[in-house]
């Protein structure tokens, strides 16, 4: 779960330093038992904004076919029988939750069966794992397994396949409803999924073929109607099952924090801040207590409150990178511009070497219109960590906005590069694209630009400054109504974003521009 600082219905811009809560690798590679929310904009959007270039967009990429399984890019709680990672150890993964030794070399058939899977023998997989149910009634059925790899390989539709056949081979296992329960809150199917937990209790309550799957089955139960009656703002129904679920895992970090939302929003603010606290003492990598108070204050517009919680969290911990990055994360989301930069010059004081405190001080920089100190900064992260779309993503913005040719071919490069390693598999990153198409734009590639942006449309995600690149485009096309329109929304959000400038400049200038509309008796005339 990432901590993301937004006062109530606005979002707030991308920024670099996140507090990440440890959750369970989730069978269908979302999160599952994360409450529900209406779908919102990124981060930093500046609101919904339809398509307005009208033009055959391409198709997002999608999920490409695969035998190997690949980690999946969420968790949910409960989601999966272990928390093991299925990168570094996929049999723990995959029985972890059913039996106590894993790997010890009785399981060695499942692991077997999986490298049969990976290399597409999946009858050969079925048939091994069919076998060790046969010899160990603790492993959970075929199909299940089967469809969690099949999950975990983002091959969805084959997953729900072995789902279906699992529930007709083994009608009393619960599994299956748990994991159609859990993908249905992910697509926000509120009444689906309470109808399917619903039937999954039944068959839980009455399962007692293997106790640890059976305790593990009470916690998803928990977890999943605590996440349907959060969806549906019934604080006192999600008090219960998430209060449930931390007596059954009281070592579950994400547990604690959603009770402590969940007392937040029935006014019982002392006891949420136990249970931030409570986080932490399950979890030492959870977030501070302070800064998710911090959060939850910002979202239920009690700024000052806000302010005061991310002051306890730096004076209880002063030298504490993570706490002064996510103070800054606060500061910038909020426009407290003053305050970033203070938390970010704490950061690299007690980190000179952080990358995460460098893309931040870049950030800062970039929307100060500093480039140099920006351009600086973000090359210092990107050579200490090339991997990191955050950083090279933001340093081609910078690199493109100056007027060097070559710093403006290297932007192009990056780009260019960001988009390949975003379009893998079920990838896609609106940022990296919402990048490629500006660099296109400046460089003089209106064509590209374009083809670019419809693609970051179809998401429906875009940023602030992403609002700005497309109103760039919707003026050369002569399209000043829907310029005008877009870049007036972008505007109304008081989050901070770099070309919020140029924003108002061209707003102002459109605006200018615009014949006067004749009143109505001329138009007759």
């Amino acid at each position: 779960m990432f901590i993301q600082f937004r006062r109530r219905a606005i979002s707030t811009a991308v920024l670099t330093a996140t507090a990440v809560v440890s959750l369970a690798a989730s069978a269908f590679a979302q999160p599952a038992t994360t409450p529900a929310r209406p779908a919102t904009p990124a981060a930093g959007a500046g609101g919904s904004v339809p398509n307005p270039l009208n033009t055959p967009a391409a198709a997002t990429p999608a999920a490409a076919p695969a035998t190997t399984p690949t980690a999946p890019t969420g968790g949910a709680p409960g989601a999966a029988d272990s928390t093991a990672d299925p990168k570094t150890n996929l049999t723990e993964w995959l029985i972890g939750g059913a039996v106590a030794d894993a790997n010890s070399p009785q399981y060695k058939d499942v692991t077997d069966a999986i490298e049969k899977f990976r290399t597409g023998d999946l009858k050969g997989a079925r048939e091994q794992l069919s076998a060790m149910r046969k010899t160990d009634s603790r492993i959970p059925p075929s199909e299940i397994l089967i469809a969690r790899l099949f999950a975990l390989a983002q091959q969805l539709n084959p997953a729900r396949m072995e789902l279906e056949r699992a529930v007709v081979a083994e009608p009393k296992d619960p599994e299956p409803y748990l994991l159609f329960a859990e993908v249905a809150i992910q697509d926000k199917r509120v009444t689906d999924a309470e109808s399917l937990l619903n039937k999954a209790k039944t068959l839980v309550d009455a399962y007692s073929e293997n106790p640890k799957r059976k305790s593990n089955f009470d916690i998803r139960v928990n977890a999943g109607l605590a996440a349907v009656a959060e969806a549906r703002a019934q604080w006192d129904s999600a008090l219960q099952y998430l209060q449930n679920w931390v007596k059954l895992d009281p070592k579950n970090a994400s547990a604690h924090l959603r009770l402590a939302r969940t007392q937040f929003q029935l006014h019982k603010v002392e006891d949420a801040l136990k249970e931030a606290n409570a986080a932490t003492a399950a979890d030492s990598n959870s977030v501070n207590p302070y800064i998710f108070m911090a959060q939850l204050y910002e979202e239920a517009s009690q700024h000052a409150d806000a302010k005061k919680s991310i002051g306890f969290a730096v004076q209880g911990k002063p030298q504490d990178l993570n706490v002064h990055l996510m103070a800054a994360k606060w500061a910038l989301a909020t426009n407290e511009m003053k305050e970033a930069q203070a938390y970010v010059d704490a950061a690299m004081k007690i980190d000179p070497k952080s990358v995460d405190a460098k893309i931040a001080g870049g950030s800062i920089a970039r929307m100060r219109g500093d480039l140099a100190t920006a351009e600086r900064l973000l090359q210092d992260a990107v050579m200490a960590a090339p991997a990191n779309l955050d950083a090279s993503n933001q340093l081609a913005l910078v690199l493109v906005d100056t007027n060097d040719k070559p710093k403006q071919n290297r932007a192009a490069e990056i780009a260019q590069v960001n988009m390949r390693a975003t379009t893998q598999g079920n990838q896609f990153s609106p940022e990296a694209f919402t990048t490629a198409a500006w660099v296109a734009y400046r460089l003089g590639n209106i064509a590209d630009a374009e083809k670019i942006m419809n693609q970051v449309l179809q998401t429906q995600r875009i940023s602030q400054d992403g609002v700005y690149y497309l109103a760039r485009i919707l003026v050369d096309r002569k399209e000043t109504d829907k310029a005008i329109a877009i870049l007036e929304q972008a505007i109304a959000n008081p989050a901070p974003f770099a070309q919020r400038a140029a924003s108002a400049e061209l707003l102002s200038k459109l605006k200018a521009d615009k014949p006067a509309e004749k009143p109505a008796a001329d138009a007759k005339k």
